[in-house]
């Protein structure tokens, strides 16, 4: 860009960032000798009048120079963006008041003084914006070459990209959390399919004493019920995150959820030689909540104080009423948390150690879950710590009960005798034939299809006692299968049960609504089929005898 001359010697007027271009010049020269002519102004064009027709037009173009350069400065002095102009020897010509704010200057203030940060046209950088008493911003820089009062200059404009990068750091931090993740579940799911395949292995060995075929299926029960519970972890931390879990809330006294989730975590703590101390109120604590999803909270925070927790380390549970509220403490004298980990330990998948050993295990969803149970049941939950090596406490917080708890009597499975008639409804082969073999080992008649319309057709030609039929078959799916047995009323006594992957409460309804009179998630928990056959079983015989 070349000087330009202006008529009637009128200097070009730069925009600035506390009013007129021309106003600021004049006030900026308060005091000084009168300033050298612009060195973008050129005399001998500057005298000339400007006619066209015999008409001087010089007015007319110098008011419409000035109002360009009005609407000029607004834009600029308005823009979010900060506009700085600096010369070659890297005094600052001009800042608009975006600049001057990001700059933690007061107006005018940044003219005439040198300006630190290297400057070089077509470069874009980054530079932090440093205020006395604000947290530190960041601004992304662009230079071009321009020109200023005749003399070539840079055109510096600034940005606030601080949002921004934070968000780019967060999804980083997301990535990075999400690969070591998959990580951490290739590992926890590799160990027990390897120990799965060399159970098998040792099974179809030729020679196998009675001694060494049991310690192969007891690896397959313990390490498939390992597999499970990884599942289980994973479905229930993206129900809790959605708010998709389904409470169904009763009053009850506290101390017996308690007692009962001692029980179940009763043989980590004493495989890890570790002591259980609990001290509860001596009178009931009545709240409001699931007992089933109150009993995990309990597991998962004693779970996870013996997994960092030394041998012969104290646990300590203790429970009682607060200040109206129900309390809830667990303390070990474990590996401790930082001040930073405090809040993040209830974030899905942080672990408190990422050493390749592995030797705690899980997936960093524990924590994650009670946090979001305990938020559903109207509560709080908090960690505390003095610091690495110190012993963490948990306090969870739940809204007292004013109804009377009910006494909550611990459920016994009835087992009666007889076969039933069980058709199996699978297209997965392996899963098919292992069921089979595991049902007619329980004394029952089975029989098996590949795909919903031969499953339709078996049912319709050999009414059985019980259907368990998979959801995503072939040809016909597990819910058009419910609905056409149920339509036909020769087929109405047959008992179908779902057996799928689908486990969501959403999948459960759907079944039932199908016509399924139960739901069963895979892999199945062969307690509850046992019950369900029983019931089976029994309605068929109360049937016959009436």
């Amino acid at each position: 860009m070349q000087p330009t001359a202006f008529p009637k010697g009128g200097d070009r007027r730069e925009p600035n960032a506390t009013g007129s271009a021309s106003r600021r010049r004049r006030d900026a020269d308060v005091g000084q000798k009168a300033p050298a002519p612009p060195l973008n102004s050129q005399p001998d064009v500057a005298a000339r009048h400007w006619k066209i027709d015999g008409v001087d037009i010089g007015d007319s173009l110098e008011r419409a120079l000035e109002v360009c350069e009005a609407a000029f400065d607004a834009i600029v002095d308005k823009s979010a963006d900060g506009v700085m102009v600096v010369d070659h020897q890297g005094t600052i010509c001009f800042a608009n008041s975006a600049a001057e704010s990001m700059l933690g200057r007061s107006t005018g203030e940044l003219l005439g003084e040198h300006f630190t940060i290297p400057v070089v046209p077509g470069k874009t950088t980054e530079i932090d914006l440093l205020k006395k008493g604000a947290r530190q911003r960041i601004a992304e820089m662009r230079v071009v070459s321009t020109w200023w009062q005749g003399n070539p200059a840079f055109l510096a404009t600034l940005r606030d990209v601080t949002e921004r990068k934070q968000a780019e750091d967060q999804a980083r931090e997301a990535v990075r959390r999400r690969d070591e993740f998959l990580a951490i579940l290739s590992h926890e799911l590799r160990n027990p399919l390897a120990a799965i395949s060399n159970a098998v292995t040792v099974l179809g060995s030729c020679e196998l004493d009675s001694q060494t075929f049991e310690k192969a299926r007891g690896v397959i029960e313990r390490q498939c019920g390992q597999m499970t519970r990884l599942l289980e972890d994973l479905l229930d931390v993206s129900r809790v995150t959605r708010r998709k879990i389904e409470l169904r809330k009763e009053c009850l006294d506290l101390c017996g959820v308690i007692a009962e989730a001692v029980d179940a975590v009763r043989a980590q703590v004493d495989a890890a030689r570790q002591t259980l101390v609990v001290q509860t109120a001596a009178v009931p604590i009545a709240v409001d909540a699931d007992p089933v999803r109150l009993q995990q909270i309990l597991v998962n925070l004693l779970s996870n104080a013996s997994k960092y927790s030394q041998a012969g380390d104290p646990i300590e549970l203790s429970a009682g009423i607060e200040q109206a509220e129900a309390v809830i403490r667990v303390r070990d004298r474990g590996v401790g948390l930082s001040p930073e980990m405090l809040d993040a330990v209830f974030e899905p998948f942080v672990q408190l150690g990422s050493s390749l050993d592995r030797s705690e295990g899980g997936l960093g969803l524990g924590l994650a879950i009670v946090d979001g149970l305990v938020r559903l049941h109207g509560g709080a939950v908090r960690a505390a710590s003095a610091g690495k090596g110190k012993g963490s406490e948990f306090c969870v917080r739940l809204p007292l009960s004013k109804c009377e708890p009910k006494s909550r009597h611990r459920r016994t499975v009835t087992r009666t005798d007889g076969p039933l008639r069980t058709l199996i409804i699978e297209d997965n082969v392996d899963v098919r034939s292992m069921l089979k073999t595991l049902l007619e080992f329980a004394g029952h008649q089975v029989e098996i299809a590949g795909d919903g319309v031969r499953g339709v057709e078996m049912i319709e030609l050999q009414h059985p006692d019980v259907a368990l039929v998979d959801i995503g078959l072939p040809g016909l799916n597990g819910y058009d299968l419910a609905r056409r047995i149920r339509g036909d009323k020769d087929c109405r006594d047959v008992f179908l049960v779902a057996l799928t992957g689908y486990s969501q409460p959403s999948d459960k309804q759907r079944a039932l609504s199908s016509g399924f009179h139960a739901h069963l998630a895979k892999p199945v928990d062969l307690e509850q089929l046992r019950q369900i056959l029983a019931l089976v079983r029994d309605s068929k015989r109360t049937s016959d005898l009436g």
